[in-house]
């Protein structure tokens, strides 16, 4: 019996896997950060929506800003969110101040305006994301690569 019992082909896939998770949510911490000392123009509410679970509330929101003659549509409140799903906000967040038409500050960022957020803070689920998968990439890097040294 070997020490460690492991397919290496499974571990190559958990290793690739486990990369490109912490690559995608380690780039939404680091944009978070960078969007602190991006510049600001005024932007409008479209729509939003807003649903509680639990002690958390979820927010999809659509907004228009304007950089020089071009004007672009924003979708993100905060980097880290998972597409299509919004992000997550303590249950008192007072959205209930909210409105369609309403002025909101837009960050964007100085060379592709395209790219825009409300808040300079990562989604909690993207830093949570970062860490787990940097455990998943060390776990099956270390595995892989004993497994490999013990059974050549």
């Amino acid at each position: 019996m070997r020490p460690i019992d492991a397919d290496p082909v499974h571990l190559l896939f958990s290793l690739v896997v486990g990369v490109a998770v912490h690559g995608a949510a380690l780039r939404a911490v680091i944009r978070a950060r960078q969007s602190a000392g991006w510049p600001t123009t005024a932007g409008v509410l479209d729509w939003f929506k807003v649903q509680h679970r639990g002690r958390e509330a979820t927010l999809r929101v659509r907004y228009r800003y304007r950089v020089g003659d071009v004007e672009y549509i924003g979708t993100r409140d905060r980097f880290g969110q998972i597409p299509y799903s919004g992000s997550t906000h303590p249950q008192q967040t007072p959205f209930y101040t909210w409105y369609v038409g309403m002025p909101l500050v837009v960050r964007y960022h100085p060379r592709r305006a395209h790219l825009a957020t409300l808040e300079s803070e990562v989604e909690p689920g993207a830093l949570a994301l970062a860490v787990l998968s940097a455990f998943v990439v060390g776990s099956a890097g270390l595995l892989l690569l004993v497994s490999l040294l013990l059974h050549p």
